[in-house]
């Protein structure tokens, strides 16, 4: 059965009538004027791939090789190659020192390298006409390798009786052990166990443990700390005592009784560790365990949680030698430099590598130089971390790491054909642009493959995240996180033709697009994006594209949202939203708009917060008076600070000026928009349009609209070009 909305704008006089027909003039005008912008830069459509790095052909270039098997001290030719990058990138520099007159190309024979760091300086840049270029020979994998690989064969049997008592019987013949001392390995290697989250307080206390932990692979996957539980979390049974954030006394929680009888096995409860959302599912954090009372269930952790406790948050133990019990967990003995391990059932032959660099293997401040098909591994910290133009990473892989895989902060650089996997925090983060001249920073991120990150940290670490002015995010996929995934901040940035899905399973409050608190981050369109199984484990409730905490001005178009188990649009009180054209297929609420920030509303900015404090802050980052961003935002330099005005449309605080209209909704919820009626008294919230099913409006089998079902208004239903979303298919 059809069901339609449409909402009148409610007015209380002909004056703000006369107001909705000015605005939706200034809609129409916005909207041509963007078309042509994005078509005079080639983004209408945006189904071809990023032109090459141009015009004129290459001239001769020098060649420089490195195998594993060379010497350092060679002359790096084809039959005399260098022995290391580090080697390479020495010999580079003293090219460029003299003046490049020709491209150099640095190839790499198949091997593992060890890296320890790599820091680029102006002295190793090409230049426009000659660039510098890192690749793979052609004749098998390049690694740039910060870990210590262990052989299979390297790892025994256990035979020490002590330890055999604490491990569980069906698991005492599956575990594995190494002397890591015998791998060449120390203490200061291995480090401490250090405390993560954005909850987390460690750097409160005198004894607590800041830095990144070394982890273990295995055929190229995170494996797990011995935990209980094995998987999943269990809840908190009490808050005992809710602890002090004044000064950081951290507070007990107590545990269920079957989670209490499992302790009692633990015997040495002084390593024990805690992971935890102890009050809110967008807040993760690690502490050791301060005490257990084995006779009530009481725990003390040593840290405090910034944010508190509460009954029934989830969290779990590890760090536990009795519970290395399941395939892909391990343990390390620090104090004899044990290293033990239950082999993933189905890859009991693989290797393993242990993370060790600390620092970051490539950074520093370099332009115009390629590296192509290459991987980067093995790092406690961000992987890659440079500034710099007009710099491409093409083919290359960036995994089995802690940090964050690509750090560029600058302009014109490109990331392209990339693959980042199992990382513990982030992917890529490109930085460019100048958001007081509104001069694009034209970074990229193009068909790359993103997935498997936000495995140590788990909130906030995003997929692919783009910063500054006019930066591009295109036919990328990301999936399998556990928070939100594609970010950005900013103006005018375009995320288009990307693949979501898979994301967001640990928490309610996020979305697997995720931007918050801003008024002024105007200019960016998210269109043409495929979100898909936006699901949360259970209790979870995910949004696909989450507008938080006033967060404004974006435009939303042509998006396609299949199977989100929360709200698939969520605009937390934000202002001159433009939401078209999109398609939800959902059985949740296919959009929820609220007013949080205006006079009533639960984050009242009028009862809270002062012009200079909280979100106001916002407008004081950019010249948003001036002229230029009055002609480009006019909207936003409307705004007024007076508190006098707190009922205009023009008081920042009220979602004013927004459209949400022309757009198609499939579910069994897909007529219950949750809109407040103060946005719509300040909003157009126009004819969109609700299914129950999926064959009353599209064709079988796809994505099209069959557009004779679209007639109110004689608005006609653009196609979303849904086969050209994602990687490319070549």
């Amino acid at each position: 059965m059809f069901v339609y909305n449409v909402v009148a704008l409610y007015r209380k006089d002909d004056v703000k009538m006369k107001f909705k027909s000015r605005f939706s003039k200034q809609i129409a005008i916005a909207v041509c004027v963007t078309g042509v912008f994005f078509s005079c830069f080639g983004l209408s459509g945006c189904t071809g791939k990023t032109p090459e790095p141009t015009a004129t052909p290459k001239p001769e270039e020098t060649a420089l090789y490195v195998s594993p098997r060379g010497s350092d001290d060679a002359d790096g030719s084809e039959n005399s190659p260098f022995a290391s990058p580090e080697r390479a990138v020495e010999e580079v520099r003293k090219l460029v020192a003299a003046g490049l007159n020709k491209s150099v190309t640095v190839y790499f024979h198949s091997g593992d390298y060890k890296v320890t760091n790599i820091n680029f300086t102006e002295a190793d840049n090409g230049t426009e006409q000659y660039r510098v270029t890192y690749k793979a020979f052609g004749d098998g994998d390049v690694i740039f390798n910060g870990g210590k690989a262990l052989a299979n064969n390297d790892f025994v049997s256990v035979t020490d009786e002590d330890v055999l008592s604490r491990l569980n019987n069906s698991a005492k013949d599956k575990i594995k052990v190494i002397d890591l001392r015998k791998m060449g390995l120390t203490r200061a290697d291995i480090g401490e166990i250090y405390e993560i989250g954005t909850g987390g307080t460690a750097s409160k206390y005198d004894d607590g443990t800041v830095g990144n932990n070394c982890e273990l692979f295995w055929n190229d996957k995170r494996m797990t700390v011995a935990r209980y539980p094995n998987t999943g979390f269990n809840l908190i049974e009490k808050v005992i005592d809710e602890g002090n954030g004044d000064d950081f006394t951290p507070g007990i929680v107590g545990v269920d009784a079957q989670t209490l009888e499992v302790m009692k096995t633990w015997k040495e409860p002084d390593k024990v560790w805690m992971f935890g959302y102890f009050k809110f599912n967008w807040a993760d954090m690690t502490t050791p365990v301060k005490s257990i009372d084995f006779e009530t269930g009481a725990i003390q952790p040593a840290h405090y949680s910034w944010y508190g406790y509460k009954e029934d948050a989830e969290y779990y133990f590890f760090n536990v030698l009795e519970e290395l019990d399941a395939p892909g967990e391990y343990y390390i003995d620090r104090d004899n430099m044990l290293l033990y391990v239950y082999p993933p059932e189905d890859e009991a032959d693989a290797d393993a590598l242990i993370s060790v660099t600390t620092s970051k293997l490539i950074k520093g401040n370099v332009s115009n130089v390629t590296f192509e098909n290459i991987q980067f591994k093995g790092v406690r910290n961000d992987v890659i971390d440079i500034t710099g133009d007009n710099n491409i990473f093409r083919d290359c892989k960036v995994l089995n790491s802690y940090g964050w895989a690509i750090n560029i902060n600058g302009w014109n650089n490109l990331v392209y054909g990339c693959e980042v996997s199992y990382m513990g925090r982030g992917g890529i983060r490109l930085t460019g642009g100048d958001r007081a001249t509104l001069t694009p920073g034209n970074n990229i991120v193009e068909n790359c493959y993103v997935h498997h990150f936000e495995e140590v940290y788990r909130t906030y670490q995003q997929g692919i995240f783009v910063i500054g002015c006019g930066n591009k995010v295109l036919h990328n996929e990301i999936a399998y996180a556990p928070h939100c995934v594609l970010s950005y901040s900013g103006n005018d940035h375009l995320l288009a033709y990307n693949y979501i899905h898979d994301v967001v399973y640990e928490s309610s409050d996020a979305g697997a697009l995720y931007i918050g608190g801003d008024w002024t981050s105007c200019g960016t369109e998210i269109k043409y994006n495929l979100f898909e199984n936006i699901v949360g484990t259970e209790g979870n409730y995910p949004k696909a594209i989450y507008f938080d905490d006033g967060m404004s001005s974006g435009t939303v178009y042509g998006n396609i949202i299949k199977n989100c188990s929360g709200a698939a649009l969520n605009i937390g009180g934000g202002r001159d939203m433009v939401i078209k054209n999109n398609l939800v297929i959902s059985d949740g609420t296919p959009i929820y708009y609220d007013d949080r920030f205006a006079l009533d509303g639960w984050a009242s900015i009028y009862r809270n917060t002062k012009p200079g404090e909280g979100m106001w802050t916002t407008l004081d980052r950019v010249p948003y008076k001036s002229e230029l961003w009055q002609k480009r935002f006019p909207l936003l330099a409307k705004v007024t600070t007076d508190y006098a005005d707190y009922l205009s449309p023009d008081f920042p605080a009220n979602p004013a000026y927004s459209i949400v209209e022309h757009n198609i909704f499939v579910g069994r919820q897909s007529s219950n928009l949750e809109i407040s009626d103060v946005v719509r008294e300040y909003s157009t919230i126009g004819v969109n349009y609700s299914y129950r099913s999926e064959a009353e409006i599209l064709e079988k089998g796809t994505y099209t609209v069959l557009e004779t079902k679209i007639y109110l208004n004689n608005i006609p239903w653009e196609q979303i070009p849904y086969q050209d979303i994602g990687r490319y298919k070549n």
